[in-house]
């Protein structure tokens, strides 16, 4: 979570960057919006209609083609520079969940339903695992790679995910100071 806001912020700084004009602070928070979107599942969820229509976390809003479609239609809506950074924004996401953090995501649906996942993490540490697996072994994954305390263990605790999450946190904060002070 630290490092997708962090990414949010970078991304929107950059893009502004590239495309040569001054973030402001609405841009910024569409940078770390467009950063979490994918996540926006996980309270979609919460109401069992919903549930039965989307899936659960990181399914149906957590796969490329969904972005594929909507990056196209952010652009012509919100111009180039939103549309940049959307598309910047989530396809960052679905790669960061695709690696270490969490249960990988499915790149190829609709025509697979395998979900990838490299170098998942257990028990608050990184495996060397590759996985790639369908539906029906969630529950198999799950119980293997699953953390009851994954926030303590990767955000409270020394791990490769909070030396890395908590630096891209500062240095976007450092970034930010800079960008407007």
């Amino acid at each position: 979570m630290v490092i997708d806001v962090g990414a949010g912020v970078l991304l929107a700084l950059y893009v502004a960057h590239i495309l040569h004009f001054f973030a402001e602070p609405s841009f910024i928070l569409v940078g770390v919006a467009c950063a979490l979107l994918p996540d926006i599942d996980t309270i979609l969820t919460l109401n069992p209609f919903i549930r039965r229509m989307i899936g659960e976390h990181r399914s149906t809003i957590h796969t490329p083609v969904i972005y594929l479609v909507a990056a196209p239609l952010v652009w012509a809506v919100w111009g180039s520079a939103v549309g940049v950074l959307f598309a910047l924004g989530v396809f960052y996401h679905l790669v960061h969940d695709t690696f270490f953090l969490g249960y990988g995501i499915k790149w190829f649906w609709p025509l697979s339903q395998r979900s990838f996942s490299f170098f998942h993490d257990k028990d608050g540490r990184i495996t060397s695992d590759i996985l790639i697996w369908q539906p029906e072994e969630d529950a198999a994954i799950k119980a293997k790679y699953q953390s009851a305390h994954w926030i303590r263990d990767f955000y409270f605790r020394p791990s490769l995910i909070s030396l890395t999450e908590y630096p891209v946190g500062i240095l976007a904060l450092g970034l930010l100071y800079r960008h407007f002070f």
